[in-house]
């Protein structure tokens, strides 16, 4: 028996997997995200500085750790064409996004 399995499309997954990053609500919770999200390979820019894998997970959870709430609103994503014959070239190439933390209920 074969199953049909109906993968998102690119900004349908950064989305759901970034909204899932923000609205967790244990450290365990997020590092799960975390890790469905971003590679173990990946290389991660900040406001033009390189970080780490770990540096950059710290940051995020930092940020959020003492939220009870969070909204993410999506401003903005672009992503390369899936028509590329180059696999490592289809990915996101812009994402702006807004969060809002309640740090009270």
């Amino acid at each position: 028996m074969s199953v049909n399995i109906a993968l998102p499309d690119l900004p349908t997954w950064v989305k759901e997997n970034i909204t899932g990053l923000y609205s967790a609500k244990t450290e365990e919770q997020f590092d799960s995200a975390f890790d469905v999200f971003i590679a173990k390979d990946v290389k991660i820019t900040v406001n033009g500085q390189h970080v780490s894998r770990d540096k950059y997970k710290s940051m995020i959870f930092g940020e959020i750790k003492s939220d009870v709430s969070a909204t993410v609103t999506f401003n903005g994503l672009v992503s390369v064409p899936a028509d590329s014959q180059d696999l490592n070239a289809i990915g996101v190439s812009e994402l702006n996004f807004c969060l809002l933390g309640r740090t009270t209920s």
